[in-house]
């Protein structure tokens, strides 16, 4: 997984281009390739929630760790894809 910093501009082409691509593709099966990528892309997520002790089930979050995982990602100005 590879981290991005994108301008406004750049963002607002990225998701223009995105949408009319949307509305140009059909609904078969997604190739396996697609599916690899999700995997590896889930599994890289789940590094970086165990990371700030952020968990799904069992014993909740709390704000703190939350806000701290958002402020985290917001001071690298990234996205994940």
């Amino acid at each position: 997984m590879k981290k991005l910093i994108l301008t406004k501009l750049e963002y607002d082409f990225l998701t223009e281009c995105l949408e009319k691509l949307e509305k140009h593709t059909d609904d078969s099966p997604a190739d396996s390739k697609w599916l690899e990528k999700m995997e590896q892309t889930r599994r890289l997520y789940e590094l970086e929630m165990d990371h700030f002790n952020i968990k799904k089930y069992g014993e909740p979050s709390t704000k703190y760790q939350m806000v701290k995982w958002i402020l985290t990602k917001v001071k690298t100005k990234s996205l994940d894809f």
